[in-house]
């Protein structure tokens, strides 16, 4: 049977592979990569990078490009012949990286207006053209020899600003940063030549004394200077343009660092937000916000606060709702000041439910061991992982796994893969490591093989199917240390037939948590370890802290190793709406027994007024 005709270009595809010549065939038609302009997000960060290099003022300045796929190395050619920027191959036969340098007799000559693509990169450029005509009014305002006029020599600032950091009173830091300050004057107007560290240490000894309009004036010199801010001191920067009730220029500072290819942390978006919020300026709040969504980046409790507070004094009611649900997904409980924020709104016209009734709220109140809300008299709920969140949190989990133990987890996931299939999944995972170092803290302390065999005992005389996992060398020891005893003998052969040894120099804790997921929510971990190296590494954390609050068995032992143990509650303690959709519940971060509830009753209820706990 004879298949289409082919035009060379499908030819070369087919010949290929047969699943490309396949899906040539289907899509005849592709889209071709161009290298100018950059279409895809790789090669717009690669020219923004080489753009900001372009407009450097020192030609010393250079810049590495690893990682580089023949595309993009084809693309860095083509924007550094536009640049008139000298790409230079390092490495093995020119294989491993690209360094990009400026040509010297560049060096703070004009740039085409032509190759800024995008709004941002333009602003950066028409900024860069009035520094000149700025720079030479502040120098003659001050009496400093203009550009080109007085040899300059180097500044030496920085053999005495270190030193100035160091303050820890507020009288301390007050006094430095005058200090500081006044020998920055005396070197600028000498025409000493200063560098960006210089410029973003004095800025950080400024921002602890908080002498603001020192603060903005050598900003600003920075900024003509052309030099470029870092992140501590663009946070810094922020904060005092929020404080100064200038949002807008807080938010320039921010876009015109990320036009240079630098990402941008949350806390430089915070005082940002908040000062957008205390002006109640709303949308532009709402607009970072989305800004920082795009990112990829999550808020934390307090952006929460201000933006709530904002659509409640602005009336948006629908917005602040939704913004609630969204807090509730990512913070478990709530501090007091958050607590005040939220009592606030639900006491706002913008608040209030359709018909006769209006929300009541009460603080402090308590959850009794079985749910039972003391203020409305309703029963809180156990929050769990949908089928669809469980799987994604196994993938992520898996991602971790493999990423810290490839070799070594293979092995592992294989053999649980058959002993689940075999003989179903274990009710108990024990972080044995954790169970026989518990109390053991001493300066004599050692690994507890008999609180480890005492564990295990229970849970086997309660029928579970247990797992231990434990490195090899803890039973070791434990039979070196006492070789005739008869009782350490017995204990080690019990704990050999229930543990899973993981590989010598991998961390024992990815192995229970990844096991004790996989064998699905009947499945409980005995460990009292936190688990804080675990959420950094995973790319949803909501996700694990959920699954830990209802899966996590913690214990202690007394003094005669009589062992306690700590079930999860029937009841989830986190921040909670009820199913009705009638009651709202907010745990206190700060006190562990103490909820604020807010409910629905009738318009004729007295309204509480906020009083803060006194512990």
């Amino acid at each position: 049977m004879e298949g289409p005709a082919l035009n060379p270009v499908q030819k070369k595809r087919y010949r290929g592979g047969r699943g490309k010549g396949e899906k040539a065939l289907q899509d005849p038609v592709k889209r071709e990569k161009t290298l100018f302009p950059p279409t895809d997000r790789a090669s717009q960060k690669i020219y923004s990078k080489l753009f900001t290099l372009r407009l450097a003022k020192n030609a010393r300045k250079r810049l590495e490009l690893k990682d580089l796929s023949s595309f993009h190395r084809a693309c860095v050619y083509d924007y550094c012949k536009r640049l008139d920027l000298i790409p230079t191959s390092v490495g093995e036969d020119g294989a491993k990286y690209l360094e990009v340098e400026l040509k010297a007799e560049l060096v703070g000559t004009p740039v085409d207006t032509a190759l800024a693509l995008n709004a941002q990169q333009d602003a950066l450029l028409t900024r860069l053209r009035e520094q000149p005509a700025k720079l030479a009014m502040r120098q003659a305002a001050a009496g400093r020899p203009p550009e080109g006029q007085a040899a300059q020599t180097k500044s030496e600032l920085l053999r005495h600003l270190p030193k100035y950091a160091k303050g820890t009173t507020d009288e301390e830091h007050r006094s430095n940063a005058s200090k500081a300050m006044e020998l920055f004057e005396d070197d600028w107007k000498e025409g000493k030549a200063m560098n960006a560290h210089i410029y973003n240490l004095l800025l950080h000894i400024l921002s602890l004394a908080d002498h603001t309009e020192q603060f903005v004036q050598v900003y600003e010199q920075l900024d003509e200077a052309g030099l470029r801010p870092n992140e501590g001191t663009l946070a810094c920067a922020v904060k005092t343009f929020s404080a100064m009730g200038q949002p807008e220029r807080a938010l320039q500072a921010i876009q015109d660092f990320v036009a240079t290819g630098q990402k941008v942390h949350v806390r430089c978006y915070t005082p940002l937000l908040k000062g957008f919020c205390d002006t109640l300026q709303v949308p532009e709040a709402l607009g970072v916000l989305d800004q920082l969504q795009a990112q990829g980046l999550s808020i934390s409790e307090e952006e929460y606060a201000h933006l709530i507070r904002a659509c409640g004094r602005a009336s948006m009611g629908e917005k602040a709702a939704e913004l609630l649900q969204a807090m509730a997904d990512t913070v478990p409980a709530c501090t007091e000041s958050s607590l005040e924020v939220l009592h606030e709104w639900f006491a706002s016209p913008a608040a209030q439910p359709k018909g006769h009734m209006r929300w009541q709220v009460s603080w402090p109140t308590t959850i009794s061991i079985d749910g039972l809300c003391a203020a409305n008299g309703q029963h809180l709920s156990s929050i769990v992982l949908t089928p669809a969140e469980q799987e994604q949190f196994r993938k992520e989990v898996e991602t971790a796994c493999f990423r810290n133990h490839k070799e070594a987890f293979e092995g592992f996931k294989g053999w649980l893969d058959q002993e689940l299939k075999q003989r179903g999944p274990y009710d108990v995972l024990i972080d044995g490591a954790n169970v026989g170092m518990f109390g053991q803290s001493g300066a004599h302390g050692q690994f507890s093989i008999t609180q480890l065999y005492n564990m295990v005992r229970f849970f086997q005389n309660e029928g579970k199917r247990i797992l231990v996992f434990l490195h090899r060398r803890h039973l070791k020891h434990a039979q070196q240390n006492q070789p005739r005893n008869p009782a350490i003998r017995h204990a080690c052969e019990l704990l050999q037939s229930v543990t899973y040894f993981p590989k010598d120099g991998t961390n024992d804790d990815w192995y229970w948590l990844y096991a004790a997921i996989a064998c699905g929510d009947g499945a409980f971990v005995v460990s009292n370890d936190h688990m804080r190296d675990h959420v950094f590494q995973l790319q949803d954390p909501k996700h694990f802290l959920t699954w830990k609050e209802r899966h996590q068995i913690k214990f202690m032992f007394n003094r005669d190793l009589m062992l306690e143990l700590s079930y999860p509650p029937s009841y989830s303690r986190r921040l909670q709406l009820s199913p009705c959709g009638s009651a709202w519940y907010f745990p206190s971060a700060e006190n562990e027994d103490l909820w604020m509830c807010a409910w629905q009753s009738n318009m004729n209820a007295e309204a509480p007024v906020f009083v803060p706990h006194q512990n």
